[in-house]
């Protein structure tokens, strides 16, 4: 598993802290550019570490919003909820969702979305698990709720999940690597190649 915590609990419960500060700080639609601003020079100048995880995953979806200089109240609060349900989890959990980081994830040039079957397991950063199907929908695509020989993607969500505490991946995972080990043609991707596909 990616080592996580080399400078202990507190160091990331800290950044996730200062993580929730700046993402209550968000502006709302229309606000100055020195808003944003200052929130960039917060960011940078707050030494938020960029390669623990769920740290890495939240600060650059933050580094993302205040780029693009936007952010809609849906996506604000989907940020703030993630980040207060980080700060109360246990150690525990936390690990259990660091599992995300060792699934052997397929490299994919293209996704397609007209017509191919996704499922979506994990909690993912991009928002709610309603607004992710609505994404592949709009582009054309199937829900699938469980995983089955028809499924084209298994898309699995940056911020892992609870369920994983257990020390496997979860029913959805297992039987993709199950089916993949068959030879069937399912890619298992992760949540920043898929959103990458959203933006084509």
């Amino acid at each position: 598993m990616t080592e996580i915590y080399d400078r202990g609990m507190d160091a990331v419960r800290a950044a996730l802290g200062r993580l929730l500060a700046i993402a209550e700080r968000l502006p709302s639609q229309g606000a100055g550019s020195a808003e944003w601003d200052a929130l960039k020079d917060s960011l940078a100048e707050n030494g938020v570490p960029s390669r623990r995880f769920p740290v890495d995953v939240i600060r650059d979806e933050i580094h993302a919003v205040l780029a693009a200089g936007a952010v809609a109240e849906e996506k604000k609060s989907h940020l703030i909820k993630v980040l207060k349900d980080l700060l109360a989890a246990p150690e525990r959990e936390l690990l259990a969702r660091a599992w995300v980081s060792d699934i052997g994830y397929d490299s994919t040039a293209e996704i397609e979305f007209s017509n191919r079957r996704f499922c979506l397991t994990g909690d993912f950063i991009h928002g709610p698990r309603r607004r992710c199907d609505a994404e592949i929908r709009e582009r054309g695509g199937l829900i699938a709720a469980s995983v089955s020989q028809r499924v084209d993607f298994l898309v699995v969500g940056s911020l892992g999940s609870v369920e994983w505490k257990r020390g496997n991946f979860g029913a959805k995972i297992e039987r993709a690597m199950y089916y993949k080990s068959q030879k069937l043609s399912m890619k298992i991707l992760r949540e920043a190649v898929w959103r990458e596909a959203l933006k084509k």
